[in-house]
């Protein structure tokens, strides 16, 4: 049993572990998907609509996911779909180096731990589009595991 509180307090040390104010060069990033609009998994494409900031804000929500098990990754989406109680469907794995080359910028944004945003979007809707799909040909998709 003490290996097991063991392991479980490594945990969630691990997920909740604090993350340093800058953002390096090549870390690792990820995009929550929420609609199924915004995928396909056939292909192991993610849609340059996922990626579009939100309109309100400018910005796109991600997370920084170094130095995390794949099992912690998939946790915190998760746990944005219960308090939105939307249904996560996959996530789309990037790094700031592919933001900053499609001439963005990524900065913190806590609350909550991890959470970063990318900003910097351009004001004309086409320039924005091109942005987005430059992100969504560098993004790694992976479809959420089954409940």
């Amino acid at each position: 049993m003490r290996w097991l509180r063991g392991v479980w307090q490594s945990f969630i040390r691990t997920l909740f572990a604090s993350q340093p104010d800058s953002i390096g060069a090549h870390e690792r990033l990820t995009r929550y998907i929420y609609s199924s609009r915004h995928f396909k998994g056939s292909s192991g494409t993610v849609e340059p609509a996922a990626l579009m900031p939100q309109p309100s804000t400018g910005e796109t929500s991600v997370f920084r996911i170094d130095g995390l098990r794949t099992a912690a990754i998939w946790e915190i989406g998760a746990g944005i779909r219960r308090d939105s109680k939307r249904t996560l469907h996959a996530r789309a794995d990037l790094t700031t180096r592919s933001v900053v080359e499609a001439e963005l910028l990524v900065e913190p944004r806590r609350p909550p731990e991890r959470h970063a945003v990318i900003i910097g979007w351009p004001d004309d809707k086409d320039a924005r589009m091109s942005r987005a799909q430059m992100l969504a040909a560098a993004c790694r998709l992976l479809v959420a595991p089954s409940p």
